[in-house]
């Protein structure tokens, strides 16, 4: 028997396997985004305004998930939440940052740290002013499974931890629980800091970051991280 005496299989060419687009990343992306040339960036130059990227995850069938953002010298968090960990919802969150911040993006900004999650595999959309081509920021990327080379940032995953702990779900949560979230972590006290707050050495060094995002102040005996204060 030929493939001729099989009409189906003369007519179906063979399936090809799907692939995940949205997931695929372009290696020349890497090139000049390697953790090794985040190094050599940061020792060649001096007073570089550092931030740490990553994202926190709820339940492992949730969609939502957290995109926490952090200045290195002054431990200040943004924490956003996303409607999906995704590539999408990364550069969404982005480009709503520059709108509010504008020129204040690229003062405050030099170097991005991030992971190798697939949700931030768009660097030029965090680099680049879109409308311009104007170059804002350098991107660089971790060793994969390397949480240590952004120790910051995990450092103040904690407090989140605190609040929302692992296998909590984010599938409720809501913008402004997010917001109350932020604002309790900045004004607790760090050590690595002389005692004071991100808040605090933020509004100090970077006055009009505080006034763009909106940060509010909040009182020592205030401050709270119980999740029942936290989440309304």
């Amino acid at each position: 028997m030929s493939n001729l005496d099989l009409p189906r299989k003369v007519k179906y060419k063979q399936r090809r396997k799907k692939i995940n687009k949205e997931n695929k990343r372009d290696i020349s992306i890497m090139i000049g985004r390697t953790y090794e040339d985040y190094i050599i960036k940061i020792n060649n130059e001096k007073n570089l305004k550092i931030w740490q990227l990553d994202t926190v995850i709820g339940l492992n069938n949730d969609s939502k998930c957290l995109m926490t953002f952090l200045l290195v010298e002054t431990n200040f968090m943004i924490i956003r939440l996303l409607d999906k960990k995704n590539i999408f919802n990364v550069n969404n969150t982005f480009t709503k940052l520059k709108n509010i911040l504008g020129v204040t993006y690229k003062e405050s900004i030099d170097v991005v740290l991030t992971d190798n999650g697939s949700e931030f595999y768009d660097p030029h959309h965090i680099e680049y002013d879109l409308d311009t081509g104007e170059k804002l920021c350098y991107l660089y990327y971790c060793h994969p499974n390397s949480p240590e080379e952004k120790p910051e940032l995990e450092k103040n995953h904690e407090y989140i931890r605190y609040v929302l702990p692992k296998k909590t779900s984010f599938e409720n949560i809501k913008n402004t629980d997010i917001k109350r979230l932020e604002d309790n972590i900045n004004n607790i006290p760090r050590d690595i800091l002389g005692g004071k707050t991100p808040y605090e050495l933020t509004k100090e060094k970077f006055p009009t970051l505080i006034e763009k995002l909106q940060s509010e102040y909040i009182a020592p005996d205030d401050v709270t991280l119980n999740p029942k204060d936290i989440i309304k």
